[in-house]
């Protein structure tokens, strides 16, 4: 089992998201601030910096004043054209601060009636200027166009009043506005920051946990495999004590005894070898569970391989009720696998077979099959025993299975056959099918991929062109 790591990527990921959050705080708080601190910003906290209603004052005074003036110049004996001309000229110079399109006043020219006031007060100072340029000053005149001015000076200083309060307004609102945005934007950040919070721990937890679970699992693994080993240990080491028992009971068998006790060594004899088998099993499964199993991959005859597995099985088996058929189509073709695990899959499957089937037949079938994908030696087994229950399909390769937990006293084993069949074809690259029913029987099917040599064993061309009835001789006499 491999060990899920998370890459450097993966780990900076999260940090670089809170920096970039961060980094997008921090610039729209700036925006704002700087926006808050604009010209409209300004005018709210210090007031606007043209005051119009000052400069329209200093008009008036200095209307005033040149009001005056032109009073005492009209009794006087002698008139004093140049000071008149001065004050004028000063007079309009103020005029023209609030006549002239500029940017501070450009509020001004915003009102309206405002450009007709200043149009119309233009014409009146127009008129005086033209007066004043006469030798003869008409001072009745020069009081007409006054009286006419002052109406437009004041609804001019209201226009400007008025110009400045609209200006204050729009540029608090303004300020109010910007105000709540920088603080609608601050909670927004700082709720993105709490979830970006939660969300790292959420992660970091995940992370956490995944970890601990792959170091359950892998300890898991370990205990498993250690489990495995010592199995594989201890079944060596029996087998090699159940080897000397086996030894001394062969000579107890071939020694003359008493028919009393020959009965008696013979079941003694049949208790070991089952013995033997079912610790070859556990061993087997160990090495193939941990991984130690390893092929030995040769070129050899594969019809004569099965021929022989079947009669071997046949003679052992003892089942006069039962039937075993042998059909082999490889042609005594030389095929690229490892022999002794394809024996030991067809031993494993038949002994299955005769072991679930009380009488009828059991038929093996294999054959070379030839696909542009590459070749495959097929193995089937058929039997007429008592099936396998649909919900058990997927039970069947698990160790320690057996396939009616009813008959564990009729049907003796430990369940360990076909988990090694499943083991050894997984470790062969290759695949197995079952199909089966109840009280009719199962098919085993394995498919293992195989290399083809296209040379024929020289040494046995006859055995080649052999008839089906004489390779299942086995089956004649193992029933």
């Amino acid at each position: 089992m491999k060990l899920t790591t998370f890459k450097n990527g993966s780990r900076l990921a999260i940090p670089a998201i809170f920096a970039a959050l961060f980094l997008v705080a921090s610039t729209v708080t700036l925006y704002y601030y700087s926006a808050t601190l604009s010209k409209k910003g300004l005018y709210a906290i210090a007031g606007t910096q043209e005051n119009y209603s000052w400069s329209i004052a200093k008009f008036s005074i200095k209307l005033a004043e040149f009001d005056t003036l032109v009073e005492q110049q009209s009794h006087a004996a002698q008139v004093d054209s140049d000071n008149l001309r001065l004050r004028f000229e000063i007079l309009y110079s103020r005029f023209y601060v609030l006549e002239t399109v500029s940017e501070s006043t450009q509020p001004l020219y915003a009102e309206p009636g405002y450009p007709e006031v200043v149009k119309q007060m233009r014409l009146q100072m127009d008129r005086i200027d033209k007066l004043l340029d006469n030798p003869k000053i008409d001072f009745s005149q020069v009081f007409a166009a006054m009286k006419a001015i002052k109406p437009y000076a004041i609804e001019m200083a209201n226009l400007t009043d008025h110009a400045e309060v609209k200006q204050r307004t729009a540029a608090y609102e303004d300020y109010i506005e910007k105000r709540h945005i920088i603080f609608y934007g601050l909670v927004i950040v700082m709720f993105s920051v709490i979830a970006l919070i939660a969300i790292t721990l959420i992660v970091f937890r995940q992370q956490r946990l995944t970890i601990r679970q792959q170091a359950k699992a892998i300890e898991a693994e370990k205990a498993t495999r250690t489990k495995n080993a010592f199995l594989g240990a201890i079944g060596h080491e029996l087998r090699t004590s159940l080897q000397s028992v086996m030894s001394a009971i062969d000579v107890l068998v071939n020694t003359r005894v008493s028919a009393e006790h020959a009965d008696t060594f013979q079941r003694l004899e049949t208790a070991a070898q089952q013995i033997e088998s079912q610790m070859k099993d556990l061993t087997d499964y160990a090495h193939l569970d941990s991984g130690m199993m390893e092929l030995r991959i040769v070129p050899f005859d594969a019809q004569k391989l099965i021929a022989e597995t079947a009669n071997e099985i046949a003679t052992l088996t003892r089942k006069e009720q039962v039937k075993l058929s042998c059909e082999v189509e490889c042609s005594h073709l030389l095929v690229h696998s490892d022999p002794l695990r394809i024996r030991q899959i067809i031993v494993n499957l038949l002994t299955n077979a005769y072991k679930y089937t009380e009488s009828g037949s059991i038929t093996l079938h294999s054959c070379l099959r030839r696909q542009p994908g590459g070749n495959s030696l097929i193995i089937e087994v058929t039997d007429t025993g008592i099936g396998i229950e649909k919900d058990q399909l997927d039970q069947i390769f698990k160790p320690f299975t057996q396939l009616d937990q009813s008959h564990t006293k009729q049907y003796a084993g430990v369940g360990m056959g076909l988990a090694i069949v499943h083991g050894l074809v997984t470790l062969l690259n290759g695949t197995i099918t079952v199909y089966s029913e109840i009280k009719k029987g199962s098919t085993f099917i394995v498919s293992i991929p195989v290399q083809i040599s296209e040379e024929e064993r020289a040494d046995e061309p006859a055995a080649a062109n052999a008839p089906p009835a004489a390779k299942a001789a086995a089956g004649a006499g193992g029933g």
